[in-house]
């Protein structure tokens, strides 16, 4: 935990109807007003307005559709859908446009055996502008396939997280358009 993690930062009110979360979401995601930064002589608390001001504009950002040479059409699934996907270097751009200093934290466990396989469980913590996201994925695999399995749990793991920002979330619902 770095001193710029202990920060306190005030979160909104909770609302009760869903008219109220609406228009919350609206005001929290409205762009800032275009204000001249004002030094407060604290460095801590000017670095902490400067981040916060970037927000709205950098979600936006990565909610934006990828171009389509960014993406790929996936894998057949069983259930014969066929969906679009980023390919994860341009989702990096993405990030690294928005928040150079981006980071994700894996954490793996291990389970079992069950039968002659393992169940690997990772949870990806994604931190973009001081904003934490959590992904989790899990799969079973024989000991033979678990650096595959490893490996693809983390890519799932790391998409949700990422989707939680907005990354490439409107491929979720097969759709091309934006937010």
């Amino acid at each position: 935990l770095s001193l710029h993690d202990a920060l306190p930062i005030s979160m909104p009110q909770k609302e009760s109807s869903s008219m109220a979360k609406a228009s919350t979401v609206e005001k929290y995601m409205a762009p800032a007003p275009e204000v001249p930064p004002v030094a407060s002589g604290d460095p801590w608390a000017d670095r902490e307005t400067e981040r916060l001001a970037k927000i709205p504009s950098a979600i936006q950002r990565l909610r934006e559709p990828f171009l389509e040479a960014e993406t790929k059409k996936g894998q057949i699934q069983a259930n014969g859908f066929q969906g679009t996907i980023v390919e994860w270097n341009y989702a990096c751009d993405r990030l690294d446009e928005v928040d150079p200093a981006w980071e994700h934290y894996t954490e793996a466990k291990y389970h079992g055996p069950i039968g002659n396989k393992m169940v690997v469980e990772i949870t990806v913590t994604l931190t973009v502008l001081g904003i934490r996201r959590m992904g989790h994925s899990a799969e079973a695999a024989t000991a033979d396939e678990m650096a595959n399995a490893a490996k693809r749990v983390e890519t799932d793991a790391l998409k949700r997280a990422a989707a939680k920002f907005g990354v490439a979330r409107y491929l979720y619902r097969g759709d091309s358009r934006q937010e």
